[in-house]
C-alpha cells in the first residue's frame, strides 16, 4: 500500500494568507485542531498530516524523510493550482524538517515558494544529533522521554497504556528525524522565524539560531514558555507572534481574533 500525506484544507476561502501547519512526531492534524479559532479571518489554516497515524499503519511511513517529499510536493502544487494567495509553512520539530525539505523540493520544481518559513523546536538541518537517538530507546525510556519533553497532553497523563499503543507511530516518526542527513543547497530568499521552549532539554539556542544560514532575508530567533512542546502560555505567545509576523510578511492588517 502506498503512503500518502494528507492536506486538510481550511474552510476559509476569502483569507489573505494560507498557513500550512506540519505536526510533530506522533502528532496528526488534530495537533492543530484549536488553532484556526485563534487566528483572525485573514489567516486560513491548512493542516498537513503524515501517513501511518495508527499502530497498524505505522509501517507505511518511509524510513527517511526524503521519501515523503516528492509526492507531497506534487499534491501541494495541485491543491494550490489557481490560488494567488501567499502562503507560509509552520512546522513543529519533525514538522519543521518536513516543511524545510518541502520548500527545497518546490524550488527544484520551479514552483511558487512560501512567503516565509516558521520552524519550532527543531535544530537547524545541518546540526548533528547530539542528544542521542530517541526512536531506538526501550519502551519505558521512550515514555519517560516523552514526559520530559512535555509531549504528553495534560488529559493523557497517567494513561501510559494509551501512550504505549502509540509508540509504533511515534518511533516511526522519530526515526525520520533522528537519522536525517543534511545535503547542502542555497539558502531561501524568504524570511525565517525560529522558536523554541526555554526549557527544551534537546535543543540549544545555538542549534536554533543556526537556521539563520538558510535565508538571505530576515531571520528572527525567539524563546517561549515551555519545553520541547510549549505550555499554554508559550502556545499563546507563539500564536500572537505568528499573527504579527504573518501580517508583516504577507502585508495584511491583522484583524481581531474571533472570540
Amino acid at each position: 500500500m502506498r503512503a500518502c500525506t494528507d492536506i486538510f484544507a481550511s474552510e476559509r476561502k476569502e483569507s489573505a494568507l494560507d498557513l500550512y501547519a506540519f505536526h510533530h512526531a506522533g502528532g496528526s492534524r488534530h495537533s492543530f485542531a484549536a488553532w484556526q479559532t485563534r487566528f483572525p479571518d485573514a489567516i486560513a489554516l491548512h493542516r498537513v498530516q503524515l501517513p501511518g497515524r495508527s499502530a497498524e499503519a505505522s509501517d507505511l511511513l518511509p524510513k527517511w524523510a526524503g521519501g515523503l517529499i516528492p509526492d507531497l510536493a506534487r499534491r501541494f502544487v495541485r491543491e494550490r493550482a489557481g490560488s494567488r494567495r501567499p502562503f507560509v509553512f509552520y512546522g513543529h520539530s519533525l514538522g519543521a524538517l518536513i516543511a524545510f525539505e518541502l520548500a527545497r523540493f518546490l524550488r527544484l520544481l520551479g514552483a511558487e515558494m512560501p512567503a516565509g518559513l516558521v520552524v519550532a523546536s527543531r535544530r537547524a538541518p545541518q546540526c548533528p544529533l547530539t542528544h542521542g537517538e530517541l526512536f531506538s530507546l526501550p519502551d519505558e525510556e521512550l515514555v519517560a522521554a516523552l514526559h520530559r519533553l512535555g509531549g504528553v497532553p495534560a488529559h493523557m497523563r497517567g494513561k501510559d497504556d494509551w501512550l504505549r499503543q502509540m509508540l509504533p507511530v511515534i518511533r516511526a516518526d522519530l526515526m525520520l528525524s533522528d537519522i536525517y542527513r543534511y545535503a547542502g543547497q542555497p539558502p531561501f530568499a524568504c524570511p525565517i522565524l525560529a522558536v523554541k521552549g526555554f526549557d527544551d532539554p534537546i535543543l540549544s539556542r545555538d542549534e536554533l539560531a543556526a537556521w539563520s544560514t538558510h535565508t538571505t532575508r530576515e531571520f528572527v530567533c525567539a524563546e517561549l514558555s515551555g519545553a520541547h512542546f510549549f505550555d499554554a502560555a508559550g502556545t499563546a505567545q507563539l500564536q500572537e507572534i505568528l499573527i504579527d509576523t504573518l501580517a508583516r510578511w504577507a502585508e495584511f492588517e491583522p484583524a481581531a481574533v474571533p472570540a
